[in-house]
């Protein structure tokens, strides 16, 4: 018996190493099922070349609806967006009154599988304006933050203040994963509903691989989030399954509040 469903709206993944098919796989892990609306379709190699044909608004707004008609969803995912268009779509799937009360998690995944940026200046400005108010949460790289408008940290000591200028966008809470410079890992700013902000620390051993993948650890989340757990909670048990499924054991700190309260 499953333990509820996910909603993933994002890019079908020819080789089904990433995008919907990443995530349906990790929801399965955690017991969960999954709906799905694709925004684009990739064809890509091991080589990194790279193709995508994007779905029409109207084609990706008649999924969700699709969907909507029949199924009820716990929490909704959303992945890479490729054009304002889909950014459009999107909000207005989200403010759908079925899923009012619904918890939405954002990774803005903003580049492709070739590192090219997926979105320009314009929609990047589209997708600030039209998607952060209404997650739930926020899961990105210090890359993506970056690119979300010069968020940028000159070392671990200003990753919160990046986190912080983050929630101005309007999330709920922001969760932020960048290499720590000063040590072969990885480090969690987690900044809470109520402007709380937590740190902790995380090993990566495979450069590249689900340690600092947010599309994999923001999925992993909303797993958690379905599952019934806050979002602190959530974003903890999130890492543990990353590391665990990358090293074969977690073992990690909790969360350590930097500052506020």
């Amino acid at each position: 018996m499953t333990k509820g469903r996910i909603l993933l709206i994002g890019r079908s993944d020819c080789l089904g190493e990433k995008g919907v098919q990443a995530g349906i796989w990790t929801a399965g892990v955690h017991g969960l099922t999954t709906s799905t609306v694709i925004m684009s379709l990739t064809a890509h190699d091991e080589g990194r070349n790279f193709d995508e044909t994007e779905l029409p608004g109207t084609f990706i707004i008649r999924q969700a609806e699709a969907i909507l008609d029949s199924q009820k969803i716990d929490v909704v995912k959303i992945g890479r967006l490729s054009s304002e268009e889909q950014i459009e779509a999107t909000a207005r799937i989200l403010e759908d009154s079925r899923l009012s009360g619904c918890p939405v998690l954002i990774s803005p995944a903003f580049f492709r599988a070739n590192d090219e940026p997926a979105l320009g200046v314009r929609a990047i400005a589209h997708w600030k304006r039209r998607l952060p108010h209404l997650a739930r949460m926020v899961v990105v790289t210090e890359r993506e933050a970056d690119a979300l408008g010069g968020f940028q940290a000159e070392g671990r000591e200003e990753l919160p203040h990046v986190a912080e200028t983050l929630a101005t966008l309007g999330s709920e809470s922001v969760l932020l994963s960048a290499q720590d410079p000063g040590r072969a890992g990885g480090v969690d700013i987690f900044l809470d509903d109520e402007g709380i902000l937590y740190e902790r620390d995380f090993p990566v051993t495979r450069q590249g691989e689900a340690g600092l993948d947010t599309p994999n650890l923001s999925t992993a989340v909303a797993c958690q989030l379905a599952l019934g757990h806050g979002n602190q909670e959530a974003a903890r048990r999130a890492r543990d399954f990353i590391v665990t499924e990358q090293n074969g054991e977690a073992v990690l700190s909790d969360f350590t509040k930097v500052q506020g309260g």
